[in-house]
């Protein structure tokens, strides 16, 4: 088995099993992208145009699953600027809205959001 995702709805972020991805479908809607299969580890990606966007996790939490816990922290991160918004919790109230919000500030490129060294 290697994982791969391969259907999604664009719009709404569900899968054929039903798992959901709120966050994803908030940051498609807000950013007007649509919800892209990738895999079922990393999770699906939000693509705008020719940007891709994903939520990665701060620390690991339960990629097997594609669920994250209360104590992980989440970005945006905007995959061709190599840019990542402010950490936040995707269990706590509002976080679609603050998941649309950072997308926005990302996609244009303005304050909230920093260049990331990767190693």
């Amino acid at each position: 088995m290697t994982g791969e995702m391969y259907q999604i709805d664009p719009v709404t972020g569900e899968e054929p099993d039903g798992t959901i991805w709120p966050l994803h479908a908030a940051v498609a809607k807000a950013v007007g992208g649509k919800v892209m299969p990738f895999d079922q580890y990393q999770g699906p990606y939000v693509a705008v145009g020719q940007a891709k966007l994903w939520i990665e996790l701060d620390k690991p939490s339960c990629p097997a699953c594609g669920r994250y816990y209360d104590s992980s922290s989440v970005r945006v991160w905007r995959e061709d600027t190599d840019t990542l918004s402010d950490p936040f919790y995707p269990y706590r109230e509002g976080a679609e809205a603050y998941a649309a919000e950072a997308a926005v500030l990302l996609m244009a490129e303005s304050g909230g959001c920093r260049k990331v060294a990767r190693k």
